[in-house]
């Protein structure tokens, strides 16, 4: 940067917080030019009143000769903004009200944006922690009316504002196996339930209750992702007749079982039904649904006995539907 320039902001900076001292110099240099102007007046043949009256148009308005000073040594914008804050605070100590009704708009407002700005971080501007996460894609369907197959739905379903018609990402079970055993052009296909779900959790006989998403035994592997302690959930586990086993978040495993380093091959009881312990995910992996933290993997083949443990809802309702994910 140039010296001179560096000169100026120095004087500039100097004006923004030394004005009144300045403003006393000011004064008394143009009170001395002033009479300076007056004697020379004086000494031409004026009388005192000529001489002063003289002087003044000589010299120019001192008010425009204060302000054209004051803009060379300062900021005026900054100044401007500090009048207008010093202005504002006043006008709040007389009205207490309307400063309390103020500060809780502007509470209001900033929380407002800040959870907004949270929602849109987390659901539009961070990627998801997999491997490539921008080559996956949600498979859908779109029917022209309600698909008599269909009894009921786990997840998003909507009507097509463009057709009339009925989309969604949910498939049943048997659809999604016939999705990937039979895809040429994607590399994988792997399914997540559409819901998650809280349920009661007991490990080492302590009692918690822990968001828990049934995927398909391809899950992690689809998505690249590996865990800290132990193994993700395999094809093999997603068998109708294989051992039921789950996979813990690190958030969970580490604040609410104290991060039992031989918590793998542990039992933790879902809704009354045991399951061993294989693996813990990541730190950084809360699944692929943005704003929601899961705590519990399970396999969709498990998902229809912990829901059915609940008996909450009836037969209709323990289906295996889940949203298909696929990797490009």
């Amino acid at each position: 940067m140039d010296l001179n320039w560096v000169r100026v902001i120095a004087w500039r900076v100097r004006g923004l917080f030394g004005g009144k001292h300045l403003d006393d110099d000011l004064d008394e240099e143009l009170r001395v030019h002033l009479e300076m102007l007056v004697d020379e007046n004086l000494r031409r043949g004026m009388n005192i009143g000529e001489a002063r009256r003289a002087a003044r148009r000589s010299f120019g308005g001192i008010t425009q000769t204060k302000e054209a000073f004051r803009d060379q040594r300062g900021l005026p914008m900054v100044e401007t903004i500090m009048q207008d804050l010093r202005f504002g605070l006043r006008m709040l100590r007389k009205n207490p009200s309307f400063t309390v009704v103020a500060v809780l708009t502007l509470a209001l407002g900033i929380g407002a944006n800040t959870a907004i700005f949270s929602v849109l971080d987390a659901v539009m501007l961070q990627s998801l922690p997999v491997r490539d996460p921008q080559q996956l894609v949600l498979i859908n369907w779109a029917a022209k009316d309600w698909p008599a197959v269909v009894e009921d739905l786990e997840g998003s379903n909507r009507k097509d504002p463009e057709s009339g018609g009925w989309l969604s990402e949910s498939v049943p079970y048997q659809v999604f196996d016939a999705l990937r055993t039979q895809s040429t052009t994607l590399s994988d296909v792997f399914a997540f339930s559409a819901n998650v779900n809280a349920f009661n959790v007991q490990f080492d006989g302590e009692p918690h209750s822990a968001a828990t998403e049934p995927v398909s035994g391809n899950f992690f592997d689809g998505l690249g992702v590996q865990t800290v302690l132990g193994r993700p959930i395999l094809p093999g586990d997603d068998e109708a007749t294989a051992p039921p086993v789950a996979v813990l978040s690190y958030n969970f495993w580490k604040g609410k079982l104290g991060g039992d380093q031989s918590v793998i091959g542990k039992t933790i009881v879902i809704n009354s039904l045991p399951l061993t312990v294989v693996g813990v995910a990541p730190p950084e992996f809360f699944g692929i649904q943005p704003g929601e933290d899961n705590d519990i993997w399970v396999t969709l083949q498990m998902f229809p006995r912990l829901v059915r443990a609940l008996n909450f809802a009836g037969p209709a309702q323990y289906g295996s539907e889940a949203e298909a994910a696929a990797a490009a």
